[in-house]
Order: structure tokens, then sequence, then C-alpha cells
């Protein structure tokens, strides 16, 4: 088990947006959090990863409690061992694709040159190693999600959570990332918990969790739905 949450709570003043939330995540699942607006979802995100702190209930990295550890122990956890995917892509515009990717290894004391190739690594998986000397701003927004994945994945993180990463794409763009994801998951074992609104997206995930006003209301794993369409997508020359 990667991830666990042990009667989580979360309020914000006198809202309770979360209402002791347990769950579990296998090392290696893909899952989906879905909800309508206001329901907690990214709230949740944001306590898995250590970018928040629950008011109550305790969160688990692997055998780590997270809510014993200190401001410093907790952000190089965040450093070390779970790579963030944001909606927004918050890649930093001055500096080039391999630069941005190799930016949260030299934040943590990693060589330059060390970083570089790395960053050049997981940049070859993504399909872009031939965009590496460019700019965000020269490229599509497809690109600059797959730079983004890259950056998440070029510190080998324990768990990699997503924030509506397609949110801002269109559909066909978003279902490249989805199925880059998957073979991401597949190829590097890495557990992924997907925050998403499009029951599109959730549906090629592993396992659908529902929250509805801070709770728990479903949990659907893979076997019991619908599959979805089949989406025939190029990925480093290799039809999904």
């Amino acid at each position: 088990m990667i991830i666990r949450t042990e009667n989580l709570v979360k309020h914000f003043g006198k809202t309770e947006v979360l209402k002791g939330i347990n769950l579990h995540v296998e090392v290696g699942e893909f899952i989906a959090v879905m909800g309508q607006s206001g329901s907690g979802k990214s709230t949740l995100l944001h306590l898995l990863g250590g970018l928040d702190r629950p008011t109550g209930g305790k969160v688990w990295l692997e055998d780590q409690d997270l809510s014993v550890l200190t401001d410093d122990q907790l952000a190089a956890v965040r450093r070390q061992r779970i790579g963030y995917i944001f909606q927004i892509y918050n890649l930093i515009p001055v500096i080039d694709a391999r630069d941005n990717v190799a930016m949260p290894l030299i934040v943590d004391g990693v060589s330059r040159k060390e970083a570089l190739n790395r960053a050049e690594q997981v940049l070859r998986m993504v399909g872009l190693i031939d965009q590496s000397r460019m700019f965000p701003g020269e490229l599509s927004g497809g690109e600059q999600q797959r730079i983004a994945i890259a950056r998440a994945l070029v510190i080998e993180p324990s768990i990699i959570l997503a924030d509506e990463p397609t949110g801002a794409l269109d559909t066909r763009t978003g279902d490249e990332i989805m199925t880059l994801l998957r073979h991401t998951l597949r190829q590097t074992q890495r557990t992924i918990v997907v925050v998403t609104h499009d029951p599109r997206i959730a549906a090629r995930t592993d396992r659908i969790i529902t929250l509805r006003d801070g709770s728990v209301e479903d949990e659907m794993p893979l076997e019991h739905r619908m599959s979805p369409s089949t989406v025939s997508v190029s990925i480093q020359g290799e039809t999904r």
C-alpha cells in the first residue's frame, strides 16, 4: 500500500470540506477522484501530497505518517517522493523544456549535469526529446502538459498526483495525455491519482472514487463498470 488515510478531516474556517475520509491506494494503481465542484476532491489531493495539512486524521505515504513531519521534512517528501501535475502547467517561461524538467532535481541539490541528463531521459520517454531546447511559449498545450509530466517523473516519485491534467486541453489531446499516463504507469510501475470532472477521463483509470459533500459516496473498480471506448493514440511509435 502506498497511500492510506484515516478519518481525514479538513476545515476552512467553519466549513467542513472533508468529513472523515478513509482511503487506501495500492502500489501501481491508477485511480480517479471525481465529484461536483466543492465536493472536496482537490482538497483531498492536496492533503495526500502534503501541500496542506489536515484539520484531523492522518495521511500515510508508504509507512510514513505525514502528520508528524515538520514543515522542512514535509517539503523534502514533496521534492523527493511525490510528482505533481496540474491543469495549469506551471512551466517557467524563460527557460527551455529541458531546464524546466531538470529544475526539481537542481533545487534538491543534484548537479546540473546529472539533472540535465535525467531530464533528457524522461523527455525521450514522453516523446519530446526533439523539443527539449524549445521554450514553453513555443509548444502546444499538449506538449506543455507532457513537459509537466516529464517534470513529475524526473524525481522518480513514489506516487504521481494529477489535478485536472486534461482540463485545459481539447478532447483528442486529453485522450493522448491519459494514454501517456497509462503508458508511464506500465513502464515505471508508478502509482497515479488523478482528480477529474470528466467521466471519459475517469473511465480510463482502474478505480473511480466519487466524493459528495466531503465524503466518499462510491468506489467503483474497473471490473464493475463499462470499459471506455478505445482511443487509438500513437505514443513513442506504439499505438494504444
